[in-house]
């Protein structure tokens, strides 16, 4: 029979007043406040540990069965990782290939235009060049003709000094026309 605290307490003033207050203590220490058939046993414990220890070893063994399988999982990914990195790896190295020989064709026909300007800017050139030697020559014709012209006509109408700073004149038109020809040729840095 359970009986709740006011029960007890008037209990305790009850023994109190007829054995006194260290025997009413003790006579209420040694009956607690709740049924006895809720107290365990040394036998109730000692089943409840072994229930535990039944309990434990099979959470063990579940673990180590997952652990088992886990690791299996594992191995089975990183199978399947490695084959697919090597599978990622071919790849790109495909495509590297395929990158470095559409580099090389697009590189040798870089080169082949390249060269093909050049020549057609070497023709050019070489065609200017061609023309400017003609031209140079008609000009110089023209100039010997003329020169020449203006020599009789200065040596018959004035001085001999006039025909010195003709001479020097010509020596230095002509040296302009050389600097012309090696400027236009390259001899000369711009």
């Amino acid at each position: 029979m359970l009986t709740d605290q006011r029960t007890r307490h008037e209990l305790f003033k009850r023994f109190e007043e007829l054995l006194g207050p260290d025997l009413a203590g003790a006579y209420m220490e040694l009956h607690p406040p709740i049924d006895w058939t809720q107290l365990a046993t040394k036998a109730d414990l000692a089943l409840l540990e072994a229930s535990t220890q039944a309990e434990m070893s099979a959470i063990r063994g579940d673990l180590r069965d997952v652990e088992t399988r886990l690791r299996g999982d594992l191995r089975d990914v990183e199978t399947r990782l490695r084959g697919d990195l090597r599978d990622v790896e071919t790849s790109l190295r495909g495509d590297l290939r395929d990158v470095e020989t559409r580099l090389r064709s697009g590189l040798q026909m870089l080169a082949i235009a390249t060269r093909g300007g050049l020549y057609a800017l070497l023709a050019e050139t070489r065609g200017q060049f061609a023309s400017l030697r003609i031209e140079m020559g008609t000009l110089r014709s023209d100039f010997s003709a003329e020169l020449e012209r203006t020599v009789r006509e200065a040596l018959t109408s004035q001085s001999r000094h006039m025909v010195l700073t003709i001479s020097a004149m010509m020596l230095s038109l002509m040296g302009m026309m050389l600097t012309l020809v090696g400027l236009l040729s390259g001899w000369f840095p711009r």
